[in-house]
Parts: structure tokens; sequence; C-alpha cells
């Protein structure tokens, strides 16, 4: 994976990411983006204490395929609460290698 790969899935993430802070909540999303060597870490912050969850899908149709992708693109991802309130959902990118398996 090179960096114009990094630059095509970290644009994916975060779109996925501030969609979901849109679609999922009525707050304002705000987003990080931190490049250090070969990896991105993409980080979207909201107002709702709701923790990001990755659902399984009985569908085509059915909800959480934004998360899907969030993981099936990053090395690792989470969701984390802010010590101001709300939470960060955040992904890490890395050059050459999706996930540590």
């Amino acid at each position: 994976m090179g960096l114009p790969t990094l630059v095509y899935d970290g644009t994916l993430v975060a779109t996925e990411l501030v969609t979901n802070v849109i679609q999922h909540t009525r707050f304002c999303p705000e987003i990080h983006l931190e490049l250090r060597g070969d990896m991105l870490t993409v980080a979207v912050s909201d107002d709702s204490p709701r923790p990001a969850v990755l659902q399984d899908r009985s569908g085509l149709r059915a909800p959480g395929l934004g998360l899907r992708i969030v993981a099936d693109a990053a090395r690792v991802w989470g969701s984390s609460p802010r010590w101001s309130g709300g939470k960060i959902v955040w992904a890490v990118l890395a050059l050459g290698k999706h996930h540590d398996s």
C-alpha cells in the first residue's frame, strides 16, 4: 500500500466517521488528522456519550456499513470517551499493512 492508497483510505475513513456523526447525533463533528511516518490517524469527535459499536450486519441494507468500512480499512480503530464529554472515534491506517493478521 503506497501513499496514494493511504490518502484514499484516509479520505474514505474520515468521510464515514463524519457521516456517522451527522446521521446518528445532533452534534457538529470535529475532525483531526495526523500523519506520523507511515501511520495516519483519523479522529472524529462529537458531544454524544454513546460509544461507536461495530454491529453484525444481517444484509446489504442493514445498519453498520460505515463502521465496517472503517474497520476493514484501518489497522486498528476504536471509540474513546472525551474528558469534556462526548467521544472520539479514531482509526489508524498504516502504509503497507491494514491489519495485524
